[in-house]
Parts: C-alpha cells; structure tokens; sequence
C-alpha cells in the first residue's frame, strides 16, 4: 500500500482516501487470525474478555458490541462479508447480533464449485451488495460493515490482474483490492518520467542454457520428471550471442539444506575484494 512506503502503485484509491483520512500507523492484530481478529475489533476487548480464541467460537451474548450500541442508539446497521470464515452460521456465531442485515451465505465448497461461489466473494460482489443496501436504505444514521477478503491464499486475482502480476499474484490481489492498480501513472508506454509500464525482458546465447537448466532442476524436484532432449534445450538457443553481456543464472527453492542461491551469495560474498 503506498501510504504505507510502498512504491509499486498497487493501491492508488486506498492512497487517495488515506489522503483525507487519518492513518493509524501502528496497528496491532490481537490474534492472527480472521475471526477473533474481528471480534476485538468489534467489541474493543481482547480475546480473554469475548472468548473468541479461535475460529468457530461464539461472540458471547455478554460483550457488548460497537453495531450492538449503534443499532440501540437509532443506527440503521448492515454487514456483507466476504467470506466463510465470518459466516455467524458456520465459523462466526454471534458476529451477526445488532445488525438489521448480516449478508453471508456461505458454505463447504463442493466437488463441482470454485472458492468464489462457496467460501467467498469477490471483493466486487460484495461491493455490490454493500452499495445496493447503501443506496436503498431510509435516511438517517447508519453503520455499514464491508469485510474484502480476497487478499488471501489462494492467490487467484482476476483479470487483467492475473496477466499484469503474473509472477506475483498476491500482488495482484492487493492491487484488485486496494484500488485496482490503474492510476496515471499506468498509463501511457513508459517514456515520459511520470509513468510506469511493464517491463519484459528477451533472453539469448549461453544464458538460456541457465535459465532451462534451473528450470529444469526445479521441475525434477517436483515431480520427479527428468527434462532432456532438443525438444527442451536447442542448441541454436545457446549458441545465438546477442548483446555482449555476461548473465549467470541461479535459481532457490523452497527445501532445506544449501541451495544454489544459498552458495552463490555466500561464494560472492567470499570472493569480493572490498568491503562497502
């Protein structure tokens, strides 16, 4: 998020509202975890006073609660949630006390269903909801809870985001989230200094030899499959020079033990000849 520090522009309508808002900067999560997260948000108690310790366990009826309190007061009070995991039928029992609306519905996926029609929503859909309810209701006060929860594993943004941040795709879902990643700066191809475009890089000669090795290394690891032949490694690929530039190529993965790109950081630290 770029009122955070970040510079990649992943989040240009949050960064906008962050403008004319007030930023707390030093925020502490009580629990690691969705549901209880919630709980003391909604209740300004911690998970020792609503018992909320994990997912699953019921808001008690004796904590008082923000929607609660407003709902009492004369609020009109709405939740659309994105999620099975704030779902007061399933893992969130009470989560739904002092509201008019609690929006949810979810369910177990099945065998022939995606995450999107079972465990969640798209952050669009719920949007949708939420401003359906926002635009229809009487005048007057009112508190309109809207949980997004796409930024979460799996990471699977929609498109173009699953194109643009393909080699990030959580990226591509705080980017879909935060604000959709279509700022100015987006625009245009990149030559003037005020705007950002993707960057692409063509690769040949004796690195691609690298660059189908590691690949290849990496599947075997995986499954066990060994990659050889001219189908995969044509020597015209290696033998073509064009550029004049020196690239080595080395790859990690997520095992234990030294990895090349363990050994190659500890091998270049080991041969410097000056210490910055």
């Amino acid at each position: 998020m770029g009122f955070l520090g970040s510079g990649r522009g992943l989040t240009p309508n949050l960064d906008a509202l962050a403008r004319r808002a007030t930023v707390f900067s030093r925020a502490y999560a009580q629990v690691p975890l969705t549901t209880p997260s919630h709980a003391t948000i909604l209740t300004g108690t911690y998970p020792q006073f609503n018992h909320v310790n994990y997912m699953g366990d019921a808001l008690g009826q004796d904590v008082p609660s923000l929607p609660e309190l407003l709902h009492q007061s004369g609020y009109r009070t709405a939740a659309f949630v994105g999620a099975l995991v704030l779902d007061p039928l399933k893992l969130a029992p009470g989560f739904d006390r002092g509201f008019d609306v609690y929006d949810a519905g979810f369910h177990r996926r099945h065998p022939d269903e995606d995450n999107y029609h079972s465990l969640e929503r798209r952050g669009e859909e719920v949007l949708k909801r939420a401003s359906a309810w926002l635009n229809k209701r009487p005048r007057g006060p009112f508190f309109l809870w809207v949980h997004l929860y796409d930024p979460h594993d799996p990471y699977t943004p929609p498109e173009p985001f699953r194109s643009r941040y393909k080699l990030n795709p959580y990226d591509g879902e705080i980017a879909y989230t935060g604000g959709f990643g279509l700022a100015d700066y987006w625009l245009g191809n990149g030559r003037k200094k005020d705007q950002w475009r993707e960057t692409n890089v063509r690769f040949e000669g004796p690195a691609v030899m690298g660059l189908q090795a590691a690949f290849a290394a990496a599947w075997a690891e995986c499954t066990g499959e060994l990659i050889a032949g001219d189908t995969f490694f044509p020597k015209k690929a290696f033998t073509t020079v064009d550029g004049g530039l020196t690239a080595a190529v080395f790859f990690s993965s997520p095992t234990t033990g030294s990895t090349p790109a363990e050994r190659f950081v500890a091998l270049s630290i080991a041969s410097a000849r000056k210490s910055l």
